[in-house]
């Protein structure tokens, strides 16, 4: 059983996700599994539902292909293009609101590569 102070409690062999948040103390009795795949897929699912340009989105998913192969041999190099992808979200048209909503998973990535949303100017 895991608790976080939002009261989810889970029970069972096997979490598997892209990033698990808990406020204080947790207990796992099973496997826990971040995976960067899975943290960059969640982006990309958020970044195709912001008014972002399309030329944007399709440049913001080659990089994002991109961090997936650079992360798991050099994470500071991926963490820099997580900075490079924001910038381009916020120069392609997504509005405040919009890269606020995609902080969850933009932020569960930046934790995987090394880096956090304050690192990303937010």
């Amino acid at each position: 059983m895991t608790r976080n102070n939002s009261g989810l409690i889970v029970n069972g062999g096997n979490v598997v996700a892209g990033a698990l948040a808990v406020n204080g103390d947790a207990t796992n009795y099973g496997d826990v599994h971040a995976s960067i795949g899975a943290a960059v897929d969640a982006l990309h699912r958020a970044v195709e539902s912001t008014s972002a340009s399309p030329e944007t989105k399709a440049k913001v998913a080659n990089e994002l292909q991109e961090l997936k192969k650079e992360a798991e041999v050099d994470k500071p190099a991926a963490a820099s293009r997580l900075t490079k992808i924001v910038e381009m979200l916020k120069a392609g048209g997504a509005t405040i609101r919009e890269l606020l909503a995609i902080s969850t998973p933009l932020g569960a990535l930046a934790q995987l590569v090394g880096s956090s949303l304050a690192m990303l100017g937010f």
